[in-house]
């Protein structure tokens, strides 16, 4: 995306964020447009953060079983697709293990001759999660404003992570300045300094001087056990215990207590947790935004016939 598109979702995001705290949580930028989610893959906080997003925005959702569908009886991606095109769909929230499953489908409508149903990538294999990315960079505006001054230093698993590459791009994009990745030989792409970040092996050279730290969960799709994830969740995190980062970003689903003993109320000015906000959910309102965003598109002039 370019920067003036992922502003303006930053920006239609904000208004979102009170939606929850109203009596009547429903706005009807939506009603009468058909929202499928088709998630290939489990999920529970995303899956639901566009549920609830959807519903909000008063669209019709149909949660697609995909272990019930006649994918599981052969019947290919893109035969799936069309079926329910068939059925009126104006949009398709996707999640895939396949890298560019999204972007098949975007092109494969686009091929024939329907342009006007959007496509919402919520993750697809190790290539991205733009809209956790975009959840993300919602968040340090909140707290940081401008990202043209900011160094941001992303820990962890970048290897496995879609997250961690959304967040690469958006934050170039809007133009980061200083954009580090920290992590053992192992678990860092080859070649990531070609995404614009420096990269660093050292936890507490990395982090020094930054503005953000984001630990992205790599959700377990890679071969390690939970006993491991939580081990170089361990290794990776306790240094910032001695420090002073200005943000913290950690994944959903770490343990609390480890963190609180990991990062002392001290060290840091703000601890946020991804899927428990400080904003009153603020995932749902990117989500929201996301949706609003495309729906101001040609799905909103569309007239059935």
């Amino acid at each position: 995306l370019p920067a003036e598109t992922i502003v303006s979702i930053l920006d239609t995001a904000a208004p979102f964020a009170s939606i929850g705290d109203r009596e009547v949580k429903k706005v009807p930028l939506m009603r009468g447009k058909a929202v499928f989610n088709l998630f290939f893959e489990s999920s529970t906080r995303t899956r639901t953060t566009f549920e609830i997003a959807a519903k909000r925005l008063s669209a019709d959702v149909i949660n697609l079983n995909i272990g019930a569908s006649s994918t599981s009886k052969g019947e290919s991606l893109l035969d799936t697709i069309d079926n329910l095109v068939a059925m009126n769909a104006d949009m398709f929230v996707v999640r895939h293990g396949q890298s560019g499953a999204a972007h098949l489908i975007a092109s494969h409508l686009q091929a024939t001759g329907k342009p006007h149903v959007h496509v919402v990538n919520a993750g697809d294999g190790r290539h991205g999660h733009p809209t956790q990315g975009l959840l993300d960079l919602y968040t340090i505006r909140h707290y940081k404003r401008d990202f043209r001054a900011l160094s941001v230093a992303i820990v962890g698993d970048v290897l496995h992570s879609r997250v961690a590459r959304s967040l690469i791009h958006g934050l170039t994009t809007l133009g980061t300045p200083d954009v580090r990745v920290i992590g053992p030989k192992t678990l860092l792409p080859a070649r990531v300094e070609g995404m614009g970040v420096s990269v660093h092996h050292d936890m507490r050279e990395g982090i020094a001087g930054c503005d953000v730290v984001i630990y992205p969960n790599a959700g377990g799709r890679f071969p390690f056990t939970l006993h491991d994830c939580r081990a170089i969740q361990g290794r990776l995190l306790a240094p910032l215990g001695g420090l002073r980062p200005a943000f913290a970003m950690v994944a959903g689903g770490i343990d609390a207590a480890k963190l609180e003993r990991w990062l002392p109320e001290y060290a840091v000015d703000t601890i946020f947790l991804l899927g428990g906000s400080l904003l009153g959910r603020p995932d749902v309102a990117a989500a929201a935004s996301e949706l609003s965003a495309l729906v101001a598109g040609p799905v909103r002039r569309r007239r059935r016939s």
